[in-house]
């Protein structure tokens, strides 16, 4: 039986976390109900609120009025800070430490709740890289309930001295034409075919390329 209050995820409306949490079929996989919202401000007292691709700052007085937990793709404190996992795909990392922390003031400071690891074989792209994402999130969440449920939750401040990633852009997805699809491979793995496709200029051209599996 779950904690008597009201779960809640905020997400970005436009976040891709968004086509997993609309799926009948993965929502009724989770094991347990939940509102998805895309606004802090929709928050009320009473909900427990976690915040799964959401961009936003939240204000100091939403941080101390409700309970905001955030779930962060990295072994924190290394890797706070914009796209982690991209990031961490980018430096050819298989094991990928997923954290859920408390909200703080500074982004990605609080006190660490739970943490697993997403696996990966080396090969996924970007979409199936999501699937491992949202599915280790939504386990930690699940988990997390369960041991507030049971009184059996603990927290712990991040200790080291941390490290912080850059914001991806468009611009982002250059790839070099001077190296080989081995190369570049990892990036062409990270990128989306829609929203912000793999290009490279050459002889005074830009080309898209777009990449699945066949």
């Amino acid at each position: 039986m779950l904690v008597p209050v009201n779960i809640c995820i905020c997400s970005d409306k436009d976040s891709w976390v968004c086509n997993f949490l609309i799926s009948e079929k993965f929502v009724s996989s989770i094991g347990f109900q939940f509102t998805l919202i895309h606004s802090h401000e929709d928050v009320k007292d009473e909900f427990l609120c976690f915040l799964v691709g959401y961009s936003q700052i939240i204000p100091r007085d939403f941080i101390k009025q409700n309970r905001f937990y955030v779930i962060h793709e990295s072994d924190l404190p290394a890797g706070r800070g914009w796209s982690p996992v991209s990031w961490q795909v980018l430096d050819r990392k298989n094991e990928i430490v997923v954290s859920l922390i408390h909200v703080d003031e500074k982004v990605d400071s609080g006190n660490i709740v739970l943490q697993e690891k997403m696996v990966l074989q080396g090969h996924e792209l970007l979409d199936e890289i999501r699937l491992v994402q949202i599915t280790v999130t939504m386990r930690l969440i699940s988990q997390f309930l369960k041991k507030l449920n049971s009184g059996n939750l603990k927290e712990r401040p991040q200790v080291g001295v941390p490290s912080y990633y850059p914001k991806r852009t468009r611009a982002s997805s250059e790839i070099d034409p001077s190296k080989s699809i081995a190369d570049s491979f990892d990036l062409l793995r990270i990128v989306d075919n829609e929203r912000y496709p793999a290009f490279f200029t050459f002889r005074g051209h830009r080309y898209i390329l777009r990449i699945e599996k066949g």
